[in-house]
């Protein structure tokens, strides 16, 4: 055997064999890149060879994009999604609190009707669902309406419960098509270049139209359900109880939101929701509404697409250290 040779088989056993990261590695011959500078201080491919930040080497292997890969728990990645799970429920708490104030402050007019829509609290769910899979996200998809219902309490319950249906949908939305349509693995990218980009960003002519069809038809449904019971997209305010005992309690923005700044206690001059987005407001011209409607949310997701694309590419070695 020549001293190329057995270099080559050195050091194939020391990068196919040493610190394993997770239970994929492969006992075999890889290939030697004698050659290339700070092989083992990166995380990168070779054909269907992976070699890890750490030097340690797996194979990627048709089961990594498969559906059984996303359920495959072990207490090792339980744990970490666990905790994962409360660092990204953090984070969309704080976007909340960001999201309420900016509902006080902004608003897309749509023929005179003021369209409130929130971007931060579901770009956090949506981008965690590389990390925590479609369970732990759609959990913090339940959770999350609920908070922002309780921070701010100028919304009605209905509305709530059709956010939440939203969020989930759309958390569903981008799991399935990216990760079981398109075969895309939380923790491997595709050994072919070509094919990996295509894989990567195809699902956005899939994914973008279709959750903003679901989200602005969940948000009429809304509108209407809400007008049913009598009341505005707003809690009640036909039949509004202007004393503020009970929401003032509930109602951390209360002392500082521009609309209830603007809103007189006891005679309610200020408080006018006129041009607030219901039912009753849309009806003249429903289907020009939905049409703008639809049409913010398009762009909605092709922002939380692009960045959802990003992120997911770059935590696939810290899914990698966990699975």
């Amino acid at each position: 055997m020549s001293v190329l040779e057995s270099d080559k088989n050195k050091k194939s056993k020391a990068t196919s064999g040493e610190n394993p990261e997770n239970g994929n590695n492969i006992d075999h011959d890889v290939p030697a890149l004698e050659g290339e500078k700070n092989h083992e201080k990166r995380d990168h491919y070779h054909d269907e060879h992976h070699f890890t930040a750490k030097g340690a080497h797996d194979d990627v292997t048709p089961d990594d994009f498969s559906l059984k890969s996303h359920f495959a728990f072990t207490r090792k990645n339980l744990t970490f999604k666990i905790a994962a799970t409360s660092v990204f429920l953090g984070l969309a708490i704080v976007a909340t609190l960001i999201d309420v104030l900016s509902e006080t402050i902004f608003s897309i007019p749509i023929n005179g009707v003021k369209m409130n829509i929130r971007i931060l609290d579901l770009l956090v769910v949506i981008i965690s669902i590389p990390t925590l899979g479609l369970i732990f996200s759609e959990f913090i998809a339940i959770v999350i309406p609920w908070i922002h219902f309780l921070l701010h309490s100028d919304h009605s319950p209905v509305q709530i419960v059709f956010d939440m249906l939203s969020y989930m949908v759309v958390v569903f939305l981008f799991w399935s098509i990216f990760y079981l349509l398109f075969r895309n693995s939380v923790f491997h990218i595709d050994p072919n270049k070509k094919v990996d980009a295509i894989k990567r960003w195809a699902p956005m002519g899939v994914i973008i139209p279709v959750a903003a069809f679901a989200a602005t038809a969940l948000y009429l449904l809304s509108l209407y359900v809400v007008s049913l019971s009598g009341g505005g997209i707003t809690t009640g305010h036909a039949a509004h109880d202007h004393s503020h005992g009970a929401e003032s309690a509930n109602d951390i923005w209360g002392y500082i939101s521009p609309r209830h700044a603007a809103h007189d206690h006891e005679g309610h001059e200020g408080h006018d929701h006129s041009g607030d987005a219901s039912w009753g407001n849309i009806q003249g011209f429903v289907g020009k509404f939905a049409g703008a409607a639809f049409g913010i949310q398009l762009a909605r997701f092709i922002l939380f697409y692009l960045i959802f694309a990003v992120v997911e590419k770059r935590m696939k070695p810290v899914n990698h250290r966990f699975m």
